[in-house]
């Protein structure tokens, strides 16, 4: 009995002394820093302002697009990860469910036409990610969290509506061509193709300098197709910066299917516009002369018509700024 007692009472001591490490650990952490960003949080935001209180001009320069098609878009979003299901009412739940419902409530979360909005402008106007949440009164890691889940609603409910990548039906194909056409009178062709940098820095330092491009700065390749209607027929977005836009166009599904059969994605006797980046040998791409002289003017004529047809690629490209988000 009285080993018994011993044991139970060295139990009670050595509980005793973990108590005492736990709570001197606790005492220890700091508390979780709350950063007060705006009165109201982020319905006292700059970027909610401009969503209940901007005109049309507003929304043209911040989100780049009208109310009615932000709006729009916040529809065809509705079905994503972006837009939580509405909670139940409080009349239904009891318990624990009943205070996580009242704790939400009280902490007012952005609904989803804020989160749109946000990312609307963040993709927009570029610049370092803290300064575009600070706009939104958010944390990094939230705008972060809402860009990838944005991209993700993007293609999976909005590119198969505007970017089907089906070939063009006839009278579509005509309008196409046409447009081209009515620069320079270059023809037939159907589509303009064009690489674009997009700044990002990778973590490891192993695989750095593959993402260094030519100029010199970190970024990933984007080759996008485009119609004489400022419209992306398909984008390619992924590949490292040190490669090129031909190692891009060697790996892409479009390419490959265009050379199965060129008549059905292109037309008859239909091409692509590229520059001196980007080409296939001659198949379906029309490349400019390389550095042709004055005793060549023909030459030097047909890059000028060449490269003012295929600007519709470089009017629908979006300036990018330096900054990574």
């Amino acid at each position: 009995m009285e080993r018994i007692k011993t044991r139970m009472a060295k139990r009670a001591q050595l509980a005793a002394v973990c108590a005492l490490l736990l709570a001197a650990a606790d005492a220890d952490q700091e508390p979780r820093r709350a950063v007060r960003r705006a009165a109201g949080k982020w319905r006292g935001s700059t970027i909610q302002g401009y969503v209940v209180h901007g005109d049309e001009q507003t929304y043209l320069e911040n989100f780049r697009c009208s109310r009615v098609r932000l709006q729009q878009l916040v529809e065809r979003m509705s079905q994503s990860p972006m837009q939580r299901a509405d909670p139940p009412t409080l009349r239904t739940t009891r318990g624990r469910s009943r205070r996580i419902l009242v704790a939400a409530r009280v902490r007012d979360a952005p609904d989803l036409t804020f989160k749109v909005a946000m990312c609307l402008y963040a993709l927009g106007q570029g610049g370092p990610v803290k300064v575009l949440a600070d706009a939104g009164s958010i944390g990094r890691s939230t705008l972060r969290t809402w860009l990838e889940m944005f991209c993700d609603a993007v293609t999976k409910y909005v590119k198969p509506i505007y970017m089907p990548c089906k070939p063009f039906d006839g009278e579509q194909l005509r309008a196409v061509q046409s447009q081209f056409a009515s620069r320079r009178g270059l023809g037939p062709v159907t589509l303009a193709c064009d690489g674009s940098h997009i700044p990002f820095h990778p973590k490891s330092k192993k695989v750095c300098n593959d993402y260094r491009n030519y100029k010199g700065w970190f970024s990933i390749l984007a080759v996008a197709f485009v119609d004489s209607y400022y419209r992306f027929f398909d984008v390619d977005v992924g590949f490292p910066g040190r490669a090129g836009d031909n190692t891009v166009l060697k790996h892409n599904w479009l390419m490959e299917a265009m050379k199965q059969d060129p008549d059905t994605w292109l037309g008859k006797g239909g091409v692509i516009l590229g520059d001196s980046g980007a080409g296939d040998g001659g198949s379906v791409f029309m490349n400019p002369y390389h550095s042709p002289d004055r005793s060549q003017p023909e030459r030097l004529y047909f890059n000028f018509c060449h490269s003012s047809t295929r600007f519709y690629v470089e009017q629908a490209r979006v300036p990018v700024t330096r900054y990574p988000l």
